[in-house]
């Protein structure tokens, strides 16, 4: 288990969920039930959630009653986990009659609010850093997809939500080393972006690129080449016009048109519009899920 960088308490939602203390013990959940609801509350940023709502994202079906019991139990076990690391639940936790809330605190580090800071930073102030530095920063943090190896339809939204603004973070570092030249810059964080889709054409022509820029046309040619096999193996389809012009350009040896191209630098604003439009349809899916679950709820027949 990582620690948090300056070994305060801490929560990775990135990847598998962990969590520790100040002491850097280890919280050890007592049930699945309960190691979802911390990251349900956290999720939420401090902002009270409503018992009904934990209740039907945490459990699929069951008698209401018996569910607001079951979310009780989860509660009292959580606080029990934090207990045993030797943190004080109610630096965490704020539990009311109705709605459960998660306390934030600058005694917790937590990998989303970091991640949120950095990309907010950047928007402020652009450039201010090593692209390739930061990168190497937010794969740190970003250590996969949002609680890996939790199906539910809840975290699903989440999850999304972050895996696209990170590929937005990569695609505007990505930007500014093309803008310094930094080619290997360019080739590294184009494969990262890559990591998370595989067939986006745009971060193909930018690894060519970068090794036709740094003198190395037989590696770009090969990279095209395989780009070639793995579309047609895929998907059954050609490279688009874009690649099939830069591959003629790298052929042909023509670097200035290489090096005056920035074909790239419109990819950062239309992800934005994109990630803008998904979380806007996330939020509305969140609220019909919700009420759909507490209407169903109400028109259950006793004792089904």
């Amino acid at each position: 288990m990582q620690k948090s960088p300056d070994s305060r308490a801490a929560i990775r939602l990135f990847g598998r969920l962990e969590a520790w203390g100040r002491n850097g013990q280890p919280i050890e959940f007592h049930s699945e039930r309960s190691k979802q609801l911390l990251a349900a509350l956290v999720l939420e940023k401090g902002v009270p959630v409503k018992r009904d709502v934990l209740v039907s994202s945490l459990w699929s079906k069951g008698e209401e009653e018996r569910l607001r019991h079951n979310l009780s139990t989860e509660v009292w076990r959580l606080r029990r986990s934090l207990s045993e690391a030797g943190e004080d639940p109610s630096g965490w936790l704020c539990a009311r009659a109705e709605a459960l809330s998660y306390k934030r605190s600058k005694g917790i580090w937590v990998d989303i609010d970091f991640f949120d800071d950095v990309v907010a930073a950047r928007r402020v102030k652009p450039d201010l850093s090593n692209s390739v530095e930061e990168l190497v920063t937010m794969e740190r943090v970003y250590r996969g997809d949002l609680l890996s190896g939790i199906p539910d339809e809840w975290c699903q939204l989440h999850r999304e939500s972050y895996r696209r603004r990170f590929l937005v973070h990569l695609e505007t570092l990505l930007a500014e080393a093309k803008g310094k030249q930094d080619w290997p810059g360019v080739i590294r964080i184009s494969r990262r972006i890559l990591a998370e889709d595989s067939f986006l054409e745009h971060a193909h022509r930018e690894i060519m690129r970068g090794y036709a820029m740094m003198g190395d046309r037989p590696a770009a040619l090969r990279h095209y080449e395989n780009l070639c096999r793995d579309l047609q193996r895929e998907l059954g389809v050609s490279p688009a016009r874009d690649t099939k012009a830069l591959c003629r350009l790298i052929r042909d040896d023509c670097l200035q048109n290489l090096a005056a191209d920035t074909s790239i630098s419109a990819a950062p604003q239309e992800l934005q519009d994109r990630l803008q439009h998904i979380e806007q349809h996330l939020q509305q899916l969140a609220k019909d899920v919700g009420d759909l679950s507490q209407l169903v709820r109400r028109n259950r027949p006793v004792g089904s």
